[in-house]
């Protein structure tokens, strides 16, 4: 269902018609009926020198930007008629041309200005049954906006987190992963350092190289004090 089944306009029975005549303004009625919007625009625009102080001008001036998807120009229209009818002391078109803002508010898709402007209304006639109607219309869909909205960034925030709780875990594991790698480098280095130290052969100072000369002479010589004559014994047996 599109947001214009759901409210409830009637512009045909918006347009004012006068009495007394083919004026400009009922000419521009029956180019409206006909659905040639530009010309009714066209003829409402000329009315207004015809009747410059009458709301229905202006009123039904907005009701062609409405049809020709001008909401813009059909809301400042509409408020120039609900001036003109609040400066002659008429409530009714006051409220009508509230209801009329709010359905080119609805239609621009600013529901909050729409609800506004049909409060205003009810608050004029609380009997105007299709400022009530749209009422319960604009409220019930921005309801359903904002519990959308609410669900989206929801589910935002839940996708954020499980986001940065990946983050962590990756920056952990890359932390650990580094760790690993610095502990098997040092563990590699330190092997290395060991294979140089057992390869590298054993340097001695001058004063260690003579110290270990002094003490093979000194074992030599103890060596050679504690052999025996070789034969004197045995010649004392002959």
């Amino acid at each position: 269902m599109r947001l214009t089944d759901l409210l409830i306009l009637s512009l045909l029975s918006s347009i004012v018609i006068f009495a007394g005549g083919i004026s400009t303004n009922n000419k521009g009625i029956e180019s409206f009926e006909e659905g040639n919007y530009e010309e009714a625009l066209n003829r409402f625009q000329k009315a207004e020198s015809e009747y410059p102080d009458k709301p229905q001008i202006p009123h039904n001036q907005g009701l062609s930007y409405y049809e020709l998807g001008n909401f813009e120009k059909a809301m400042e229209n509409f408020e120039r008629a609900r001036q003109i009818a609040d400066s002659t002391g008429d409530k009714s078109q006051v409220a009508d041309a509230n209801r009329h803002i709010g359905n080119a508010h609805f239609k621009a898709g600013d529901l909050q200005n729409a609800i506004g402007k049909y409060r205003e209304a009810l608050e004029i006639d609380p009997n105007d049954k299709k400022a009530k109607h749209n009422l319960e219309v604009a409220s019930m869909l921005l309801s359903l906006m904002q519990q959308q909205q609410q669900n989206q960034n929801q589910e935002g925030d839940e996708q954020q987190e499980q986001e940065q709780q990946q983050d962590q875990q990756q920056q952990q594991q890359e932390q650990e992963q580094q760790q690993q790698e610095q502990q098997e480098q040092e563990q590699q280095q330190q092997q290395q350092e060991q294979q140089e130290q057992q390869q590298q052969p054993l340097e001695m100072t001058e004063e260690q190289a003579e110290q270990l000369l002094d003490a093979l002479e000194e074992n030599k010589e103890e060596i050679e004090r504690r052999k025996v004559p070789v034969g004197i014994g045995s010649q004392k047996g002959w």
